[in-house]
């Protein structure tokens, strides 16, 4: 299993989303960036999924991402709509996941095929009273990663419930043995409950955009995960 520390990203304005990347991009992959993380995650809300709206993946494509990969977490009334604006994101960076809320999603294998279709990994997101059972498990040989919220998705900034460490116990005893990304409050303290439970990926936003030195948030939230 990987072990990694997500910058999450939840922005209106495509400036915001600049001057985030901004903060992190050196922190990528080397050479040429010192490793500390390998992707950034961003949020898409569409206004309907919750009331908020962040910028859409079509906003980003003069974005400088340099060698981070992307996820784009779709809180969305239906994901599987804006796969295709993430395939132009493919053309400048070599890993594009694409994960969409099972929520207000019409089909989860529509969804997957389309990422599919256009060279993304695929991921499902439940939130944070979506029960396990709501997945099709027929997919699950298909899919890169299951994201679980341990905050209501839709807003950054909540605080982590420690119930989403039994969803991470019953999401593996249903058979998924891929990767497990926890999304919504996470923390060092709060990243150690959910790896021991066995989660192997965590989205970080609140905790690493308040801290004066990224770094030094970086290296807290890694040795959290080792």
């Amino acid at each position: 299993m990987r072990r990694h520390i997500i910058p999450a990203i939840l922005e209106e304005s495509v400036e915001e989303v600049q001057k985030k990347i901004e903060r992190v991009r050196k922190f990528g992959p080397a050479p040429e960036g010192v490793g500390l993380i390998s992707r950034v995650q961003i949020d898409v809300i569409d206004g309907e999924y919750a009331d908020n709206l962040t910028a859409m993946p079509s906003d980003l494509v003069d974005i400088d991402f340099g060698v981070l990969n992307l996820d784009f977490h779709f809180m969305t009334e239906e994901p599987v709509d804006y796969v295709l604006e993430c395939s132009e994101l493919h053309k400048t960076t070599s890993d594009v996941r694409v994960i969409g809320q099972v929520e207000r999603m019409g089909s989860q294998e529509d969804f997957v095929k389309e990422a599919e279709h256009f060279g993304c990994q695929a991921g499902l997101a439940l939130d944070l009273y979506t029960p396990i059972s709501s997945l099709r498990k027929n997919l699950y040989s298909k899919l890169d990663c299951i994201l679980l919220m341990s905050v209501r998705a839709g807003f950054s900034g909540q605080h982590f419930h420690h119930m989403i460490s039994e969803k991470i116990r019953k999401l593996k005893q249903s058979g998924f043995d891929g990767e497990i990304v926890m999304d919504g409050g996470e923390d060092p303290k709060h990243i150690v409950l959910s790896r021991a439970a066995g989660a192997s990926e965590f989205a970080v936003g609140s905790f690493l955009w308040k801290s004066k030195d990224i770094r030094k948030a970086l290296e807290e939230l890694l040795e959290a995960v080792s």
